[in-house]
């Protein structure tokens, strides 16, 4: 659901915002005067979430670079700020400040999802301590991913605790004494 547009499919209705697109304005510049109207009329409040850059490219119609464009936009203005992994949420971080939680708690990056099945198979046994992980090959078709997702997966759950990686033979659960 988008908070920006108050849908349950996150969809925005035909011709709810239309974008001269013949005009002097470029369109990165509307869509980023749009969001900061919804942000001013309090619609959108510090810490919400903003519609993704998918989002944005579906619901006007443009391309992915002018969808970027719009975000960087509201952040180079401190209207918004970018949480790596999360988004782009609405007001000024500054480091001290936690950052916010995603706006969809249930759609996690790849690579998290990924780590997150690895550690419920250490948990149920199916992946041993000592024992190597499936390979990056044997991950990334199973995930259906690419191979930078699942050395990220690896390298987060290495960071975790749950497994220690030896260079050149591959990944394995630590002990279920070791376990975070």
């Amino acid at each position: 659901m988008s908070a920006l547009f108050g849908r349950v499919q996150g969809e925005v209705p035909p011709g709810a915002y239309e974008l001269n697109r013949v005009g002097p304005v470029p369109l990165y510049r509307q869509i980023a005067r749009i969001l900061r109207e919804r942000i001013a009329r309090g619609e959108l409040v510090e810490d919400d979430a903003l519609p993704s850059v998918p989002e944005l490219v579906k619901w006007f119609g443009v391309a992915k670079k002018t969808a970027v464009k719009a975000l960087r936009v509201l952040r180079q203005e401190d209207v918004a700020y970018l949480a790596r992994g999360c988004g782009t949420f609405v007001g000024r971080w500054y480091p001290g400040r936690p950052l916010p939680r995603t706006r969809h708690p249930h759609r996690m990056t790849l690579y998290r999802m990924i780590a997150d099945e690895v550690v419920e198979n250490i948990r149920e046994g199916s992946y041993l301590p000592h024992e190597a992980l499936p390979s990056e090959i044997r991950m990334m078709r199973t995930h259906q991913v690419s191979r930078s997702t699942v050395r990220r997966a690896v390298g987060f759950l290495r960071h975790l605790g749950w497994v220690y990686t030896v260079p050149q033979i591959g990944s394995f659960p630590v002990d279920e004494e070791a376990w975070p």
